[in-house]
């Protein structure tokens, strides 16, 4: 079961009133992963803006992210270590229901977008201690008030500087939340695959296959 909570503010899956529809803006985004025997730290995002308006035909929008984190990596061999990351995408987003000008832009939301990926990372047991990585993020959201559902898929590839390395990550899930009539709190379900390649020596073979089912619980203290 997972807990999360941040000191502020908003993403893509809250309710929208009073904020950039299909945007995210956060500091101090904690998210723990709670078993029958411990509470660990899965991520912890110092920062994060990322906008998926996608406009319209006359004024379309860049859909873009950057954002600074520690994130526990679960393809190395130190599973409780922490690696530091600063990520960033940059690409567009596309309405499904139709242009912005002619539908409520608080409304009922759909979009599919896609997105070229760049990420750091330092530390979290990696034997080179640092690497970096580029691939691409394509996923769908809808938005229906009192449920939100997000489809993605993403694949990174992978650079560093020892024998043994992560050619490519890729993973695909979907989220779903249910929102209580008041605006504090919502219960979601997480799916996630993941999966690794490892070259040792210049032999490239996939690693295991990770899959997660999480329930979640967020809370959002009004400021």
């Amino acid at each position: 079961m997972g807990i999360s909570t941040r000191l502020a503010v908003h993403d893509e899956l809250d309710p929208s009133q009073g904020y950039l529809p299909l945007t995210r803006l956060v500091v101090g985004d904690i998210r723990l992963q709670a078993t029958a025997s411990e509470l660990a730290l899965e991520e912890l995002t110092f920062a994060e803006v990322r906008t998926l308006e996608p406009g319209d035909r006359l004024a379309p929008e860049w859909a873009w992210s950057v954002g600074a984190a520690l994130q526990r990596r679960q393809e190395f061999d130190c599973p409780t270590c922490l690696t530091s990351q600063v990520r960033g995408g940059f690409g567009r987003s596309l309405s499904l229901l139709g242009d912005q000008e002619v539908r409520d832009p608080y409304g009922s939301q759909w979009v599919a977008y896609a997105l070229a990926r760049g990420q750091a990372e330092v530390g979290g047991g990696m034997k080179s201690g640092q690497r970096v990585g580029a691939g691409i993020e394509i996923g769908s959201i809808l938005d229906q008030k009192k449920i939100a559902v997000s489809l993605y898929g993403e694949r990174l590839w992978w650079w560093n500087t020892v024998n043994v390395d992560t050619p490519w990550t890729q993973s695909w899930g979907a989220e779903v939340r249910f929102r209580p009539p008041t605006r504090e709190w919502q219960l979601g379900v997480r799916l996630r695959r993941s999966e690794v390649a490892w070259r040792r020596f210049s032999v490239l073979a996939e690693g295991p296959v990770q899959d997660e089912a999480k329930l979640f619980v967020s809370y959002f203290p009004s400021l």
